[in-house]
């Protein structure tokens, strides 16, 4: 399972809405018995997903300073 946007609007930020996707993500993924595969633009972002039990796999380079982050976590 890949989530490869997840974009909570700044009025909702820090109200919880992040985890309670992610953990839905993750129960479905458990569920199938298949790894949540988590793609990202910003290493930041890469560390709002740290507490998930996510670990980074790869880099990629886009050019002109622009990186993609790939993540998993398995269950």
């Amino acid at each position: 399972m890949i989530v490869q946007l997840l974009a909570i609007p700044e009025p909702y930020q820090h109200q919880d809405y992040m985890r309670q996707l992610m953990d839905f993500a993750l129960q479905i993924a458990k569920s199938y018995d298949l790894p949540l595969v988590i793609e990202t633009d910003e290493k930041l972002k890469c560390d709002k997903y740290g507490h998930f039990a996510v670990k980074l796999v790869n880099k990629r380079d886009f050019g002109d300073d622009r990186y993609g982050y790939g993540m998993i976590c398995e269950n």
